[in-house]
């Protein structure tokens, strides 16, 4: 896998995933979830308890695939690195897919809560966010952004001094900033930007507020068709995700 959204993406800590189905029957993962507990004092009097709220949440399976066909008199004159091109092409294309079904599902805003912000997206807007968020008891490790909410970012010298701070590399050699213990992860998707129109919406996420689970790896598979006269070659993977802690997923929609 090249794309390295991907790979911070699918490791990244607001993410669990489960094992259940790898490689196994079923095409459905159950998250069960139990809310937290009240704290009180007893002394010698009884306990006050209350029950917990315990609900499910149901992964299901998807099927993602890209393809493309080589012909014969192609295959024949081609080098070797042509076909090393054509599987990164493919493992490209694949990681494009998670990408964006991670993205559709927590871009949606069915859930978590909705913080406006006009103007231009600063260090505060994230301070600020990360500190409701905790006063709700969830705490915030990630941010995902726009290129334009980054743009703003990097003008703002409050969040590049602490950004930068200990390791400039983090601004000038990769997508993923570290900034207050917090990954900003840059995405350039379309889907975080024009809903409602001229907004942008940054997604910031705490620990495992998104679960997932894989059927398969990727994998790649070929067919050479003699009545076309092309080599056809598929990518392929299986995995479901849902939202499951909504109340560590925030949206922060920026009005320009």
């Amino acid at each position: 896998m090249r794309h390295t959204f991907l790979r911070k993406l699918r490791s990244g800590r607001f993410i669990k995933w489960h094992e259940d189905v790898h490689g196994k029957p079923g095409g459905t993962v159950t998250v069960t979830t139990v809310g937290r507990a009240t704290c009180g004092t007893a002394g010698c009097a009884e306990t006050s308890s209350t029950a917990p709220t315990i609900s499910t949440t149901n992964i299901t399976m998807e099927e993602y695939q890209c393809s493309l066909y080589v012909c014969r008199d192609d295959l024949e004159d081609m080098l070797d690195d042509t076909l090393n091109e054509i599987n990164n092409a493919l493992a490209e294309c694949i990681d494009i897919c998670i990408d964006n079904a991670f993205i559709a599902n927590i871009g949606t805003r069915g859930g978590g809560s909705i913080v406006y912000a006009a103007g231009t997206f600063s260090a505060a807007i994230i301070a600020e966010a990360m500190g409701t968020m905790r006063n709700g008891t969830c705490e915030p490790v990630a941010l995902i952004i726009h290129p334009v909410i980054e743009a703003d970012l990097l003008q703002d010298s409050q969040f590049v001094n602490a950004a930068t701070f200990g390791d400039r590399s983090v601004i000038t050699g990769g997508h993923i900033i570290k900034y207050l213990g917090l990954d900003i992860i840059v995405v350039p998707k379309g889907s975080l930007y024009g809903n409602p129109a001229g907004t942008y919406n940054s997604i910031l996420l705490s620990r495992h507020a998104i679960h997932a689970a894989k059927k398969r790896d990727p994998s790649i598979e070929t067919q050479y068709m003699v009545q076309t006269q092309r080599k056809y070659i598929y990518a392929s993977v299986r995995f479901g995700k849902s939202m499951v802690c909504l109340d560590g997923i925030w949206h922060i929609l920026t009005t320009y």
